[in-house]
């Protein structure tokens, strides 16, 4: 009877921690969460996770962002940040993978240029961008995640 209820114990503590939710800070009504799975944990030096990472617009109106459109390309321009079409980044800083555990979750572009040739993307109100990636990280220890967002966002009436 013991064997069992250990065993009944050790199950739902596994499953408990198999999946967590978790959500970062509002930036402008852009909740950002992501919810962990481990998915492996069979290796003896590492564990394999699922992150599930969505940004979810809370406001009553769409929001946009401005991306740099570029029509000729030089290495100043594939390492600037302006014309990079993501909005929010999220970085498993301790994984394991070679280069690192990101999602970078990007709005819908628009048809919508700025007066300065930009273009506009826009992330609708009340919708949730979602992205899927999975990462390893050393056996036992557990996700350092962290969200940055690399965009101003704007109500199109601040744009124009």
């Amino acid at each position: 009877m013991k064997n069992i209820v250990l065993v009944v114990l050790i199950f739902f503590t596994e499953c408990s921690f198999a999946q967590l939710k978790y959500k970062f800070s509002n930036h402008k009504g852009i909740i950002v969460s992501y919810k962990l799975t481990k998915i492996d944990s069979s290796n003896r030096k590492k564990d394999t996770y699922l992150a599930e990472v969505s940004a979810e617009n809370i406001n009553d109106y769409d929001l946009f962002y401005l991306v740099e459109h570029n029509t000729c390309i030089s290495i100043g321009s594939l390492l600037s940040e302006d014309n990079k079409e993501y909005f929010v980044i999220i970085d498993v800083k301790n994984a394991r993978n070679l280069f690192g555990g990101i999602a970078m979750l990007e709005g819908k572009k628009s048809r919508l240029v700025h007066e300065n040739g930009w273009l506009l993307y826009r992330i609708p109100l009340k919708s949730e961008i979602k992205q899927n990636f999975t990462f390893n990280i050393s056996k036992g220890a557990f996700p350092f995640i962290t969200e940055s967002f690399n965009k101003q966002l704007y109500k199109i009436s601040d744009l124009y």
